[in-house]
């Protein structure tokens, strides 16, 4: 896997609603890296998750109630 193949790869993505975590999310997509999206915005991880998967990498979203559980058990 070179630095802009990531076929195989996961890439972890906060933020990925909008703005830069957006833009990092689509980016690794279009080089075929799965991705795990997480925001607490529920819609617009919704339309980042769909953009993506348009792109033909799978993705699993991570919503704020996921977030907030996770900190409560650590």
């Amino acid at each position: 896997m070179s630095a802009l193949d990531l076929s195989g790869g996961v890439a972890v993505v906060t933020g990925a609603a909008s703005g830069i975590g957006r833009a990092t999310a689509l980016a690794f997509a279009r080089r075929g890296g799965a991705l795990a999206l997480v925001d607490r915005d529920a819609d617009g991880l919704a339309d980042t998750a769909a953009d993506a998967r348009a792109l033909g990498v799978s993705v699993l979203r991570i919503e704020r109630d996921a977030i907030e559980r996770l900190v409560d058990r650590i």
